[in-house]
């Protein structure tokens, strides 16, 4: 079939229609549009909303401000309150950044939802996203060995490195973890119940590294 035919067939169908429409009711012609066109429009729909769902989450995105993970987490009601609280104690732009708490990763074996945290984990880290990080102590074991969490030295003051002292976690004889099952924030949210006590480090490529020991006192409620 040449242009002009199927160029003519088409004019032809809708002169059809168009005079099978003329005299029936608003409902009829509804009716009959469903009928025949309601998968073509379904998926232009679907089309439009998933276009319109990319645009707007690229709109309403804000750059991190500062970004923290509690892996294996017990409870995640708190991530809100915290943001909201440590928020305030750093100094950003809400309008153009923000800050993330999030507790929904969980590590534990070979289930579904723990190999997608797993590489969601190993994603956000290779992106440079996340800049602390607490998981329980065994966890955070496996992790150090493969060099996830950076020398506490390197981020903390010199006050800082003393006052915690007597809870780090030393990979060889580099502190890179401090044991959090104290802290008043962990605790008072009932955050880890296990007795594998969670452990805070700082990610070895975090990008807001300057903000990290002002989480860490945040959580000790100093």
């Amino acid at each position: 079939m040449n242009e002009d035919s199927a160029l003519r067939k088409a004019k032809d169908e809708f002169k059809r229609e168009k005079e099978m429409m003329q005299g029936k009711s608003f409902r009829q012609k509804a009716g009959y549009f469903f009928t025949y066109y309601k998968i073509p429009v379904i998926i232009i729909a679907v089309v439009i909303a998933i276009f319109a769902s990319i645009l707007y989450s690229r709109a309403q995105h804000r750059d991190y401000a500062f970004h923290a993970l509690f892996v294996n987490a017990d409870n995640t009601a708190g991530d809100e309150l915290m943001k909201e609280e440590f928020g305030a104690r750093i100094d950003f732009d809400s309008d153009k950044y923000q800050v993330v708490i999030d507790s929904s990763m969980y590590i534990d074996g070979n289930s579904q939802g723990s190999i997608a945290s797993t590489e969601k984990l190993a994603a956000e880290v290779s992106s440079e996203i996340p800049d602390a990080c607490i998981m329980p102590e065994e966890l955070f074991s496996t992790y150090t060995d493969e060099g996830c969490f950076g020398d506490l030295s390197n981020y903390l003051t010199e006050e800082q490195l003393e006052y915690y002292a007597d809870l780090f976690v030393y990979d060889g004889d580099t502190p890179v973890g401090i044991r959090a099952d104290d802290f008043a924030i962990i605790k008072d949210a009932s955050l880890y119940t296990s007795e594998d006590a969670p452990v805070f480090g700082i990610i070895y490529n975090a990008p807001h590294s300057a903000e990290c020991g002002l989480f860490l006192d945040y959580l000790t409620g100093r």
